[in-house]
């Protein structure tokens, strides 16, 4: 799909959540709900969200291995493509990389490779929280059966990673086998950016690096849960934390559809869909999501502007 035509399947798919959300619900009960959201659960919201965005820096740092840079130019990098994948989805993670490549001069399919490493802790950290979600109330009120896909992804993306890092030579060839029929250029190219790809996975040789990169993904993913869980509480909800814990993974899940700038839409769905079935009124649900939502872009967006501005941050580029 180009990404015009994602672009655009996200619009209508936003659009269609929200239409469907407003005809089953009470959009102006709603709100109101969330302009009433108690102001500590907001600054909350808020806190967590920051943190969320430190403990990502770090994370890309310790992952960076034997490629370090600033920690203001990642801090950067995290924030403006944070800030990039609420306003065009799916297109914040190649900011980041371009804009380390452009001003530490790393190697592009090596930072590539990195961030392909940051997903699959991401997946191991949300198949933890599935782990809550199966084990706590929202699992045995029959919530969404988010755990069984979670471990799955988990598994096949380790052992990728797995193989990448142990046969590095034999998976830079697999893939160049895999586009022969382009030409040996083609073949070629592949191979060349397959081996810088493999080396940006070597950081995860270390088993110091993997726990401390799982750690701080298990961090990231508590404080969107705990973001989740104030917007809940902010709105009158009861903040239980496999409810919380639910809604996160269905957040997650979203991730993969096309989406609306601020992924509006999919993320009412989410809050929705997960805390429905579990006895809560839906018309709270959505507006707890519009708190979530609010205050979760607006804490991104807030933090990247000093970086978007001519003098923010400055170009980190080193001598």
């Amino acid at each position: 799909m180009s990404r015009a035509a994602r672009v655009a399947a996200g619009l209508l798919l936003g659009a269609a959540l929200l239409a469907w959300l407003i005809t089953a619900g009470d959009l102006r009960g709603a709100l109101a709900t969330a302009r009433a959201a108690t102001p500590a659960s907001v600054a909350g919201s808020a806190g967590l969200t920051l943190a969320f965005l430190l403990l990502k820096t770090w994370r890309w740092r310790v992952l960076l291995g034997a490629m370090p840079a600033p920690r203001r130019l990642l801090l950067r990098g995290v924030a403006l493509g944070s800030a990039l994948i609420y306003v065009l989805p799916q297109a914040g993670e190649a900011a980041r990389v371009a804009i380390l490549h452009d001003a530490a001069r790393r190697p592009p399919a090596a930072l590539l490779a990195g961030l392909a490493a940051e997903r699959v802790m991401d997946l191991l950290a949300v198949a933890l929280l599935a782990s809550i979600v199966a084990t706590g109330p929202a699992g045995a009120a029959g919530g969404l059966p988010v755990a069984p896909v979670q471990l799955a992804c988990s598994i096949a993306a380790v052992a990728l990673v797995a193989l990448a890092i142990r046969a590095p030579a034999g998976f830079a060839d697999g893939l160049a086998r895999g586009v022969a029929w382009a030409g040996a250029g083609a073949a070629d190219s592949v191979r060349r950016h397959a081996r810088d790809a493999v080396a940006g996975l070597q950081p995860l040789r270390s088993p110091r690096v993997v726990a401390a990169a799982f750690a701080l993904s298990a961090l990231q993913w508590a404080c969107m849960a705990g973001a989740v869980a104030l917007a809940m509480a902010g709105v009158g909800l009861a903040p239980e934390p496999s409810a919380a814990a639910l809604t996160t993974v269905v957040l997650v899940a979203g991730l993969l559809l096309p989406s609306a700038p601020g992924y509006a839409g999919t993320t009412q769905a989410a809050f929705v869909l997960a805390l429905a079935p579990l006895g809560n009124d839906p018309g709270s649900a959505l507006a707890a999501s519009l708190v979530y939502n609010v205050v979760v872009v607006g804490t991104v967006l807030v933090v990247a502007l000093p970086f978007a501005l001519p003098r923010g941050g400055g170009s980190g580029r080193q001598p």
